[in-house]
């Protein structure tokens, strides 16, 4: 099993217990950690440091992520010169993206296709955008109709992100990069509902599911049950357990039904975690899991244990599989 973790959980880490990243760096290894997810905006302002922190403790980039604004996109877009502008793989990093302004046209996307070129990373987590809160329920015609309904605007601001995924997933699968989508905890982000995020997988073709273990409970849902319709298309997982239990100095995160979740190590919360990596594993999944816990004030010790827990549920998984094959 190949474990990766937040690179901002480490940052955090080096803030919390007054470490340099340097010797975080060496303790994330040294738990067994061999990836590291980390923010495009991070690679754009000190890439080459974090390359050379992350080669010397022997860790690689499992994979980018980034946050855009597609939704906004006016079809007129220029896909040619915005490809044009983004793949030169000679361009400077520190100029490839202007840091002052949102992320919201193609240019910026394809980016992260060079990005991950240029930082030899196979796989790429689009955040595509979202939308505004009276969109998603807005009153007026939810009243008409009698049910909760969403406005023209944000079918529009939809179909503009799944056109602009598509243009930059055939791109990425020229250059062999594999871009991947979650479902996201926020009731603005259109995706973050299991039916959600599989309209999107269903609509774009070469977009994939980066499976959240724990962000379908903000939904409401239950990610055991959801599993089964991403097994085929899971090319990437984060492994987040939560809890109901309060935790002192520790800002929660409401479901949609006000219900206050907090970050947790991984196995030690809610979410079925051995069930959900058993049917993840039998589908024949071999890459990586990440663990993810925003918001710990812990994080260097939920990593640790999230780490351990992992290892010792892969034994078990192991040894299982063993006793089942065995002859009788």
């Amino acid at each position: 099993m190949k474990i990766s973790v937040f690179y901002e959980h480490m940052a955090e880490a080096c803030e919390q217990t007054g470490r340099s990243m340097e010797e975080i760096c060496s303790l994330v290894r040294s738990f067994g950690i061999t990836g590291v997810e980390i923010e495009n905006t991070r690679l754009y302002r000190e890439g080459e440091r974090i390359r050379g922190l992350l080669e010397g403790a022997g860790l690689e980039i499992s994979c980018i992520y980034g946050f855009f604004d597609f939704g906004s996109l006016e079809e007129r877009e220029d896909t040619s010169l915005a490809l044009e502008k983004s793949l030169a793989l000679d361009k400077p990093l520190e100029k490839s993206l202007a840091l002052d302004k949102p992320l919201e046209n193609l240019e910026k996307g394809f980016d992260m296709v060079r990005l991950a070129r240029q930082f030899s990373v196979g796989k790429i987590m689009l955040i595509p955008g979202f939308v505004s809160k009276k969109d998603v329920h807005p009153k007026r015609l939810s009243l008409i109709l009698g049910r909760e309904a969403r406005s023209s605007r944000y079918h529009r601001h939809v179909k503009n992100m799944m056109s602009a995924l598509k243009k930059i997933c055939e791109q990425a699968g020229k250059s062999g990069v594999t871009v991947v989508l979650e479902d996201f905890d926020d009731e603005k982000a259109p995706f973050a509902t299991a039916s959600q995020l599989k309209h999107f997988l269903e609509e774009v073709p070469g977009l994939y599911c980066a499976f959240d273990t724990g962000n379908f409970l903000y939904s409401e849902e239950d990610a055991f049950e959801v599993l089964p319709m991403f097994l085929p298309r899971i090319r990437h997982v984060h492994c987040k357990d939560r809890t109901f239990e309060k935790k002192e100095g520790e800002t929660p995160k409401e479901t949609v039904k006000g219900r206050e979740m907090y970050s947790c190590a991984v196995g030690s919360g809610c979410i079925p975690m051995e069930r959900i990596l058993d049917e993840i594993l039998a589908s024949g999944y071999e890459d990586y899991f990440a663990i993810e816990h925003f918001g710990s004030l812990s994080q260097l010790q939920d990593m640790e244990q999230s780490a351990r827990w992992l290892a010792e549920y892969e034994a078990g998984y192991q040894k299982k599989n063993v006793a089942q094959s065995a002859p009788e």
